[in-house]
């Protein structure tokens, strides 16, 4: 199995970001912001995090894996950046996981292919994200 190499959180809120992370092989991150692509609004008392659409591609050399969504920013715009951020990834062809519904367990595991190997990711928040 060629290397996977697995980022922490990643925020790039800026569409126009050039490349200086190049990355050799396959990675997979924490996607750390939501990217609605309509009219949101933000939750209140809170640090919100949301950015445009932009190519992971051209900022890390090829896009990811996968990325994870569970974490304290996927409804940093309500359900409407979530639906556009799910609606991006899957424009884009990139695997998520970590957030979803229950029924579908929160999109827990993805499985993704790496030269033949396959590797289940799995992730959890801890926080409620859809109150407050």
């Amino acid at each position: 199995m060629n290397q996977v190499t697995f980022l922490g959180d990643v925020s790039l809120l800026i569409a126009s970001m050039k490349s200086r992370y190049y990355l050799h092989g396959d990675y997979v991150f924490n996607l750390e912001y939501v990217i609605p692509n309509r009219v949101c609004q933000p939750k209140t008392n809170k640090v919100n995090l949301h950015g445009s659409q932009v190519d992971f591609g051209s900022i890390f050399g090829k896009p990811p894996l996968a990325v994870c969504l569970a974490n304290n920013h996927i409804m940093d715009c309500g359900i409407t950046g979530y639906e556009d951020t799910i609606n991006f990834l899957e424009k884009e062809n990139i695997q998520y996981f970590g957030a979803g519904t229950t029924d579908e367990n929160h999109n827990n595991s993805t499985i993704i292919g790496v030269n033949g190997t396959r590797l289940a990711l799995i992730a959890y928040s801890f926080f409620d994200e859809k109150d407050g």
